[in-house]
Order: structure tokens, then sequence, then C-alpha cells
């Protein structure tokens, strides 16, 4: 799946969007991304991760995992990422609440759901996959997604 654009809302109001800075040029090719629900993490771009890095209290481990880490009320933040698929055929918003995962044991300290790879294609796991219905049908070689609704 060809995901062609990123944006950052904080409530409904737009924060970041393609063409301001911090400057993401990745996704300018419309790379291919790998939708996998046996990841637990998502693999993106180093742009990307710089950019959602920048909008939470979090800090890089020092240990093998290179994991971003903070208080776990970065989840409560009150910003989604929007990420568009097949310029403008598909988009999904991901919340703050998907975003992190529990780190210790107290649950105190949560990481982003998110690390920088140079390979391609990049991986979206559960941190984006818990925001979307998506149904792959294999005779016509096509995924449909739609905006899960949490209720």
């Amino acid at each position: 799946m060809a995901w062609t654009s990123l944006r950052v809302y904080k409530g409904n109001e737009p924060v970041w969007q393609p063409g301001q800075q911090p400057a993401v040029t990745s996704l300018n090719s419309g790379p291919a991304a790998l939708l996998d629900s046996g990841s637990t993490l998502s693999h993106v771009p180093q742009d990307v991760l710089n950019l959602l890095v920048s909008l939470f209290d979090v800090t890089q481990t020092a240990n093998s995992d290179g994991l971003y880490v903070g208080p776990c009320a970065n989840a409560n933040e009150d910003i989604s990422i929007e990420f568009g698929f097949g310029n403008g055929a598909a988009s999904i918003s991901v919340p703050a609440s998907q975003m992190f995962r529990p780190y210790d044991t107290a649950g105190e300290v949560c990481a982003l759901g998110f690390n920088a790879t140079t390979s391609l294609p990049y991986i979206l796991g559960d941190t984006f996959l818990t925001s979307a219905y998506l149904v792959y049908d294999f005779d016509a070689y096509t995924i449909s997604m739609a905006q899960a609704k949490w209720t």
C-alpha cells in the first residue's frame, strides 16, 4: 500500500502538515507500507519518527531497544496523526492513546510505539492497526480500509 501523506492534529486543529518544518520528505514518492498485525511497533522513516518525538515528552532509552519513553500521561494528549494512503484514497487517524505502550511494570513509563528504519517497506504495526478496519481481498489483490470507531 502506498503511504503518501502525514498530518498532525491537536484537537481538530492541524498543527503540522506537508510543507511545514520539520520537513518530512520520505513520503514524497509514496513508499510501500506493510500493514503487519504481527508487529507491535510501527517502523517508520527517521524524519517521521523525528516529527512524532517532537510532539511528546519522550527521550530515547540508553539500552539496545532504542525506544523513546516518557510519562504514560503522553497517551492522554489530544494529539492525533493522520496517515494518508494512495494520494487521498484513504486516511486513518491514530490518537495518542494508541501510540503508547507500557514500558515499566509500575505503569508510569510508556514507550512511543514507533521506531526508525531505513528498510522498505515501512511497517505499520499495532500502533497503527488498532485505529483501522481492514479487509484483505486475496482474489482481487486489494486492501480496503476505514477508520475504526471506538465506543
